[in-house]
């Protein structure tokens, strides 16, 4: 391979995607002697950090175009890599900086490439190459400054990643150590990054051990834990590919098609301890993909991917004040492993879904993502969508999300004139903040939803009703057995006074029936309780604040978690 030296001017490079679609550019980086470079063609999206995606092992054997347009403006530095050596075997970019503005470089972006024999491209249109591959899914390139035919020919010779046992390209030939914290862990190296090594390094003495490495061999090491790297990501996401008809039928009991997401490399089946930040954006298709002009082939068979199965996470019980565990699987509920998943809802047809109204600042811009994401989710599972919102200025609101949009003003007078006009079966509340969350409680009170016969989906009233009202809240906590602050619920300040001054300061002030944090905080004195509690009762739709001890300066873990009624969970 070869590079361009000094200020020669770059040579006309195209990119040909094995769909037949045809990118021209610029060549930038290692120049391969045949001219041809191959790989499968993935996106990134990250705004900073090009220098570790390029060095990540999860990109082996792929080509990362990077959607973001001006990439190498801070050029590279040897402290940002993530491994030895860059991992991708290309990078298809809008604008390549000649020129770093960093202080902290050490070189530019192209001389890397160079250096570590990378081939690339610039000046090509990374946005539609990115929607091009969100569209059609990840597929083989073929990339250089060859000609069209020698391209065409090389990308129909190319394979992609699925089946290949990429782990033992990216894995340590020998076993190393890193760090010097008291603990002893040994890490799998399934394709380790450096951020993971300095995280571990500053708690553990961590003895990296190739991916092949027996179970007995690590465990005769006597260590504190043992840390599975994540793997190789492109080896065990993607689903496999449907067969077009007539095709043979492919035995998936074997290693080429796991039942669940695991890795394939080196004999050995493996999970992972964490996804890195900067994974490879690869958009599962869903169906039929659509022909978009002539000469444009579908990326995959015109039957689309198989789904990957749904998998059943069990739920481990909370054990309550008697004793008893409490939240494992409830009655009627099938064991998981024996139908344990939630089935499609059949019995549902329309669903309304409420929006969070006017953006301002603070608030209501993810609630617009989520809204518009579940638009379309929901009329991917052919679910008819009727969306109520009141502000034009979003993106869910746009005419193709919904099968039936209302921007009116969002109040209870409305929405119910909205649901006798559309007769919903479900109304999903949970995707347009505490705007949606309190309609649909008012709505409830009202007796909306029993009139027309629709059913809250996601959250029922049962559930908001107890996350928002803090002394249910609280019962419920105590009731699986957690522990909590001493506190007592005010309806005036004069209350608010007593409880605080009966538990002591500092104390923590929630208003109820508010989940986005207004009137809360924290006062270390009377006067600072007495002007809490005041905005607090006047913030609470229903007048009352739980006064309760503060909690400030003990670490605090948050987790995230979705369940289901089956007792799936995603943490």
């Amino acid at each position: 391979m070869s590079g361009r030296s000094g200020t020669a001017p770059r040579a006309e490079a195209l990119l040909v995607l094995a769909d037949g679609t045809l990118f021209e550019g610029e060549a930038v980086g290692a120049e391969p002697d045949s001219g041809v470079s191959t790989g499968e063609a993935v996106f990134n999206t990250v705004l900073s950090g090009y220098q570790e995606v390029i060095t990540d092992p999860s990109y082996a054997g792929q080509v990362v175009a990077f959607t973001y347009p001006h990439i190498g403006n801070y050029g590279v530095n040897p402290a940002d890599d993530e491994a030895a050596r860059p991992h991708c075997r290309g990078v298809i970019v809008r604008d390549l900086a000649e020129r770093p503005s960093s202080w902290r470089s050490t070189g530019t972006l192209e001389d890397f490439l160079v250096r570590f024999g990378v081939p690339g491209m610039t000046g090509v249109d990374t946005r539609r190459l990115t929607r091009h591959l969100r569209d059609r899914g990840a597929m083989p390139c073929a990339f250089g400054t060859a000609g069209e035919s020698e391209l065409r020919a090389a990308v129909a010779g190319a394979a992609a990643t699925d089946g290949l046992d990429l782990v033992s390209s990216v894995t340590t030939p020998d076993a190393y150590t890193r760090g010097s914290g008291p603990y002893r862990v040994v890490a799998y190296d399934f394709g380790i990054k450096e951020a993971m090594l300095r995280q571990l390094g500053g708690l553990a003495t961590v003895t990296v051990v190739p991916a092949s490495t027996p179970a007995d061999q690590v465990l005769d090491m006597d260590p504190d834990g043992i840390f599975l790297s994540n793997r190789h990501l492109q080896a065990a996401l993607r689903p496999p590919r449907g067969e077009p008809p007539g095709a043979p039928a492919v035995d998936r009991t074997g290693r080429d098609h796991l039942a669940e997401p695991q890795l394939r490399g080196g004999g050995r089946v493996a999970g992972f301890g964490g996804d890195h930040p900067r994974q490879p954006q690869r958009r599962r298709h869903r169906g039929p993909a659509q022909h978009r002009g002539p000469g444009v082939q579908r990326a995959v068979p015109p039957r689309g991917r198989a789904r990957s199965p749904r998998r059943a996470v069990p739920l481990r019980g909370v054990p309550g004040p008697d004793g008893r565990h409490r939240g494992g699987r409830r009655p009627g509920v099938p064991p998981i492993g024996e139908g344990g998943l939630v089935p499609r809802r059949d019995d549902i047809e329309s669903i309304l879904l409420i929006g969070s109204g006017p953006i301002v600042i603070g608030q209501a811009c993810e609630f617009d993502y989520s809204g518009t994401q579940a638009c379309r989710v929901l009329a991917e599972e052919k679910f008819r969508v009727v969306l109520a919102n009141s502000n034009p200025a979003t993106i869910m609101t746009d005419p193709a999300m919904a099968d039936r949009t209302y921007v009116e003003p969002l109040d209870p007078d409305v929405l119910a004139a909205i649901i006798e006009r559309e007769r919903p079966d479900a109304l999903l509340p949970t995707l347009g903040g505490q705007t949606a969350l309190n309609l649909t409680m008012a709505l409830a009170e009202r007796g909306v939803l029993d009139s027309y016969g629709v059913e809250v989906i996601g959250a029922n009233a049962e559930a908001i009703a107890t996350a928002e009202d803090r002394e249910r809240f609280k019962a419920a906590m105590e009731e699986i057995g957690l522990a909590v602050p001493a506190s007592g619920f005010a309806h005036s300040l004069e209350e608010a006074l007593a409880i605080g001054e009966s538990i002591g300061f500092p104390i923590m002030v929630r208003p109820s029936y508010i989940l986005g944090g207004a009137g809360t905080g924290i006062a270390a004195t009377r006067d600072q309780l007495v002007r809490l509690a005041a905005e607090g009762l006047d913030a609470s739709p229903i007048g009352e604040v739980l006064v309760e001890q503060s909690i400030a300066g003990q670490k605090e873990f948050e987790l995230e978690v979705m369940r289901d009624n089956a007792d799936n969970c995603v943490v």
